[in-house]
């Protein structure tokens, strides 16, 4: 009997020791289950910083390169604009800033009535030219002598004719005429007495023109007279067209 009993008690022992090993190890799994999913997380929570971190690396580094060439492309803008504007703008080839070339040259003093418009920028001039060519579909006065053109504009209230009457068109196409040596679209006649035409067309019906006309129209439109044709032809050439339109007006 007492080997009997010390046996049971032995597996009762061993029982719970089974047991108790049994209860103890879910425990401690569960234990270091947890632990490892606290450190997964934290583990994750680190990753995210870390990308979280690289994203603002990367913001930053792109906003900084974005700034500073906004601030380089800006400045280039502004330094070359300035230096356009001031060659262009400000000053010319004979120093004078502001000012038109012929300002430094000077013309003659005398009062030019409506052949003032040749003061005007060349932008105006090169518009009414545009107008001109293709507004006037009839250029047969133009290709006249200058005896001729001058009686078909003494003669015109009895038969028309086509001419250009607006000063701004008629020293543009003075302009045009004397710097290109021919019009294309008048397809005849000289240039001394096309010039001639449209520098007395371009003139006050009453004021007299004279060298000192031709002088100063040519030194503000920048050209110069035919070949061969002095200060004082041109003058008097045109002021018969001005005698002309002036004559066909008073009847």
């Amino acid at each position: 009997m007492a080997t009997q009993s010390s046996f049971i008690t032995k597996v009762i022992t061993a029982g719970s020791l089974v047991l108790a090993a049994a209860l103890i190890a879910p425990a401690s799994m569960n234990f270091n289950g947890f632990a490892s999913n606290a450190f997964a997380e934290e583990d994750g929570g680190s990753g995210s910083h870390g990308t979280g971190g690289h994203k603002g690396e990367g913001g930053s580094s792109d906003k900084g390169k974005g700034g500073s060439d906004k601030g380089k492309g800006g400045k280039d803008a502004v330094y070359k604009g300035d230096s356009d504007n001031h060659q262009k703008g400000k000053s010319d080839t004979s120093g004078n800033k502001g000012k038109p070339i012929w300002s430094s040259e000077g013309i003659p003093e005398g009062d030019y009535g409506r052949l003032n418009v040749a003061r005007a920028p060349q932008h105006t001039r090169d518009q009414a030219l545009a107008e001109a060519l293709s507004t006037t579909t009839n250029w047969s006065l133009y290709t006249k002598t200058l005896g001729e053109a001058v009686a078909a504009i003494n003669n015109s209230n009895n038969v028309a004719i086509v001419r250009v009457d607006s000063p701004t068109q008629a020293l543009a196409l003075y302009q045009a005429l004397l710097k290109n040596g021919s019009i294309p679209a008048i397809g005849g006649g000289t240039a001394a007495v096309q010039a001639a035409i449209f520098l007395g067309s371009a003139s006050d019906k009453t004021k007299a023109i004279t060298a000192n006309t031709v002088i100063a129209m040519n030194t503000i439109l920048g050209v110069s007279n035919p070949a061969g044709i002095t200060n004082e032809q041109m003058a008097a050439d045109a002021e018969l067209v001005r005698l002309a339109i002036l004559a066909s007006h008073s009847e």
